[in-house]
């Protein structure tokens, strides 16, 4: 949960697209701007407009078992418990 506050630059328990942007630019990740949307989309499961810290959580764990790869749909789904 520290990470995910110290990039939550205004405060709101929630990343923004530029707040992901300057995490991925922190990281030393070289990334073009028009590639971190579609990224954003895929974690912001809940299509809020923001990422909360369980969306984040929940891509941080499922990237580290590998299972993000098979359909980030299973992901959402069983973030909202559907799955």
């Amino acid at each position: 949960k520290k990470i995910f506050s110290d990039f939550d630059l205004n405060g709101t328990d929630t990343l923004t697209i530029d707040e992901v942007t300057n995490l991925i630019a922190k990281l030393r990740i070289s990334v073009e701007r028009k590639y971190i949307y579609p990224f954003f989309k895929i974690v912001d499961c809940n299509n809020s407009g923001a990422i909360e810290f369980e969306e984040f959580e929940a891509y941080v764990l499922a990237d580290r078992i590998n299972t993000f790869k098979f359909s980030n749909n299973f992901i959402c789904l069983g973030f909202w418990g559907f799955g």
